[in-house]
């Protein structure tokens, strides 16, 4: 990677802002109040082995979520990294799995899970490092910190090219053709939306974009086929900063257009690509010169 791509710096307090709002990101998203799942009727995963259902225990659950939310105040804090991914990463993909077993497979989560293991998987392997070697642990664990944000930049952009590379596969490069329908889905799912929820829903704006698209199929295969080859093309995100920047707006974009025509929010996905590829901080590091301390290059 190091030898296909320029270098790339992080700063200390841009790695910082990044964690902490990563931290919330967990909190906020993939640690829900309660766990409704008394049963595993279709298990899959680890459920095909292990009952999780321990989980939705009143007597279990609590305490779980009460060692979450320690260990989110923890890494956010910096301390005890290891610990505290593997916990997080443990926990979040066996609630995943519970929910997965339900009988329809939801995936929203599995950006953050995929984050959660390769920065386990990075500060594992350098606290195992400075163990076997006897160097300093704060060393190891300040340059961990800057690879853990490119592996998490890279576990980011590996989930969209392989959304685009399955499009293709499944619908056997046919997708294109496919996406036409998309504005039929588009009334149905905001109709499914008003019945099952029973809340207003701008069936007039979805309605006039649905029918502009269904007489529009060139212009609606151009469209989400844009959406298409910015999944395909995401890996160019890693060349530097500025496309990073490019790249998480363009995908950003498309999030939104998803959430208004198909109602799919993707919330997770979209404060990853906020933190990891916009980077706020990283850009403010970039203009403010007396930010320009504590870096270090992939």
């Amino acid at each position: 990677m190091k030898g296909a791509f320029p270098t790339v710096e992080f700063g200390a307090l841009e790695i910082g802002a990044m964690r902490m709002l990563f931290a919330y990101a967990v909190f906020r998203l993939a640690i829900p109040a309660n766990v409704p799942f008394r049963a595993q009727p279709y298990p899959v995963g680890v459920a095909r082995w292990l009952d999780l259902t321990f989980l939705s225990r009143p007597a279990c659950y609590p305490v779980l979520k009460i060692f979450a939310w320690i260990a989110l105040g923890v890494y956010a804090a910096g301390l005890e990294r290891v610990l505290t991914t593997a916990y997080l990463f443990v926990f979040c993909t066996l609630l995943g799995t519970l929910r997965n077993s339900q009988g329809t497979i939801v995936h929203a989560k599995q950006m953050l899970s995929m984050v959660l293991l390769v920065q386990c998987v990075v500060y594992t392997t350098a606290a195992t490092r400075a163990l076997g070697e006897g160097r300093s642990m704060f060393h190891e664990t300040a340059l961990a910190d800057r690879l853990a944000v490119l592996w998490s930049q890279e576990a980011i952009l590996a989930v969209y090219f392989t959304a685009g590379l399955t499009k293709l596969i499944h619908s056997r490069g046919r997708w294109l053709r496919q996406v036409a329908k998309i504005p039929l889905q588009i009334l149905k799912t905001s109709e499914q939306f008003h019945h099952d929820e029973l809340k207003p829903v701008d069936l007039g704006a979805r309605t006039t974009v649905a029918t502009w698209l269904l007489h529009h199929r060139n212009a609606t295969r151009t469209l989400f086929g844009l959406g298409l080859l910015a999944e395909l093309c995401s890996p160019l995100c890693l060349f530097n900063q500025t496309t990073m920047l490019i790249g998480g707006a363009v995908l950003l974009l498309f999030h939104r257009l998803s959430a208004f025509c198909l109602r799919l929010h993707f919330h997770e996905a979209q404060m990853l690509l906020g933190i990891y590829l916009v980077n706020l901080p990283g850009w403010v590091r970039a203009m403010v010169p007396w930010q320009d301390y504590g870096l270090a290059s992939r």
